[in-house]
């Protein structure tokens, strides 16, 4: 047991104790001071008030879970019913002949069967003894927020990147938490209206061209929409707005206000639409350039137009020691494109492999943006089923919390949606270059 005088305090013991039981870790077996003992470790069913409440607050931290919608469920298995924005629900009354085509908004029943998931949060001992310190309430709150925000940045994740078909044996974190359930990404590959933008950057007009693709009878709904976006999309449109300097028309601009909501729709800032989501190739020559290593990345980046890549970021992997580098595409003498790491960094290597097959690159400076209904994609959790853990681990003096739940995702209109893929995330043309503050 640790040399630690609060944890040798039967007083704050039974206190902790009744935390533990509020989050359903409940054991006859638990006495003073027995909590902080490795033999001895404690799990239960956490109470449906609990979880209610968890997810409640997990939900209301983060922007994208409050602008989804959030289905707490009671059952593993069973239907739910999602937002379809597809024509109105209401008629007039006794004045219709007729049978009436059933084609309304909030009547989208889909089939959900959630998957079982894991999170674990830990807390040193040195933070338990500052919440004795503190009192335990104070305690049972952080764990609580810091723990509801993990989750949420967690489910946010999946919103967007979940993917059914990644590797159940890939020892990769992100790849073992996404592959329960599809995000969005994946589920608009399935029935969206999917816009390939090829690696072309950011411009003025793009929103409207993107919002055009949208199909007339959701369009009318268009009050329900947000474009779905990460920071460094909008940052990029706003100040290519502003710097349309050299003209009246961009005077007139920069002296207003510039627009919020690109083509009349407001923007949900989404950083878990991450900005290296490029196709993945393998290189189309690999040199051992002694202290380096040149590849040739024309296969990932197949314009004609190879001074139109020069300043782009590609990820090089060595696949064998997984080692990478993020490298900027240059121009050849040979007029091709290419990329090559950094002086010594040979990705693990003692001697350079020149076998390309051995090595992947991937465009790493694009993104995707969503238009769609975003109550029309739905995250189902289970308010029963939940599972909590609690241990005491004396090889790094620290109390692990495990949580186990169940969780699936739905998208009820995916034809109501447009997805733009492989949007080019480039510096925007500057009036005045920025060179540092003056001395």
């Amino acid at each position: 047991m640790p040399d630690k005088t609060i944890l040798s305090n039967p007083a704050f013991l039974k206190k902790f104790n009744e935390v533990l039981d509020g989050l359903g870790m409940t054991q006859t077996l638990k006495a003073d001071p027995g909590i902080i003992d490795s033999s001895v470790n404690f799990s239960g069913t956490m109470p449906k008030p609990a979880v209610v409440a968890l997810l409640d607050q997990t939900i209301s931290e983060s922007e994208v879970l409050s602008a989804i919608d959030m289905k707490k469920v009671t059952s593993k298995k069973g239907e739910v019913r999602i937002m379809d924005i597809s024509g109105p629900v209401s008629e007039a009354v006794g004045e219709n002949d007729g049978t009436p085509v059933l084609n309304r908004p909030n009547t989208s029943v889909k089939e959900y069967s959630c998957g079982k998931m894991k999170a674990e949060i830990d807390i040193t001992t040195e933070e338990l003894e500052a919440a004795g310190e503190d009192g335990i309430a104070n305690f049972q709150d952080n764990l609580m927020n810091d723990f509801s925000t993990c989750l949420g940045n967690d489910l946010a994740h999946i919103v967007f990147r979940g993917n059914k078909t990644l590797s159940k044996t890939s020892p990769d974190r992100w790849d073992r938490m996404l592959r329960r359930c599809d995000g969005l990404s994946r589920l608009c590959d399935a029935g969206a209206n999917v816009i390939d933008n090829d690696g072309v950057g950011v411009g003025l007009g793009m929103f409207h061209v993107f919002k055009q693709s949208l199909p007339t009878k959701y369009a009318q709904n268009i009050g329900l929409y947000r474009w779905l976006l990460n920071s460094q999309t909008m940052d990029l449109w706003r100040m290519i707005f502003a710097d349309k300097r050299p003209t009246a028309e961009g005077d007139k601009r920069l002296s207003g206000i510039i627009p919020e909501s690109p083509a009349g729709v407001n923007p949900l800032t989404c950083n878990t639409i991450l900005g290296d989501l490029g196709v993945t190739g393998t290189p189309d020559t690999v040199t051992d350039g002694t202290t380096v290593i040149k590849s040739r990345c024309n296969a990932i980046l197949p314009d004609a137009d190879v001074a139109a890549h020069v300043g782009r970021k590609v990820l090089l992997t060595y696949l064998p020691t997984g080692q990478y580098e993020l490298c900027t595409v240059y121009k050849n003498g040979g007029s091709q494109c290419e990329i090559t790491t950094s002086t010594g960094n040979l990705l693990g290597q003692t001697v350079v492999s020149e076998t390309a097959a051995e090595y992947s690159i991937k465009i790493s400076d694009e993104t995707e943006i969503y238009l769609g209904p975003p109550k029309s994609f739905a995250l189902v959790s289970t308010t029963h089923n939940w599972r909590s853990h609690y241990r005491f681990n004396p090889s790094f003096d620290r109390h692990e919390f495990t949580f186990y739940y169940w969780l699936d995702s739905l998208l009820a209109t995916p034809e109501a949606w447009v997805k733009v893929k492989e949007m080019k995330l480039q510096s925007p043309p500057s009036y005045t270059e920025w060179s540092g503050w003056a001395s």
